[in-house]
């Protein structure tokens, strides 16, 4: 008794590796971007923090309160 199914081809096995390798490839990549993007998004937040926390040099000061306006 034959099942009938045909054989795997090499060709076929060869297009199921590439495809394979595409998946890993986009998701390789698209992790890459991701945390690229993450580090860029955390260092602009600590670096306006540090901006707005730090007042002008030239920024005028309020009277009796030593804060700048």
């Amino acid at each position: 008794m034959t099942s009938g199914a045909a054989p795997i081809s090499p060709r076929t096995i060869a297009v199921g590796l590439m495809m394979g390798g595409l998946v890993v490839l986009g998701v390789t990549s698209a992790t890459v971007i991701s945390a690229l993007t993450d580090q860029i998004h955390r260092t602009a937040q600590r670096q306006a923090r540090e901006t707005d926390a730090e007042p002008a040099a030239d920024a005028p000061v309020r009277p009796g309160t030593g804060v700048s306006s």
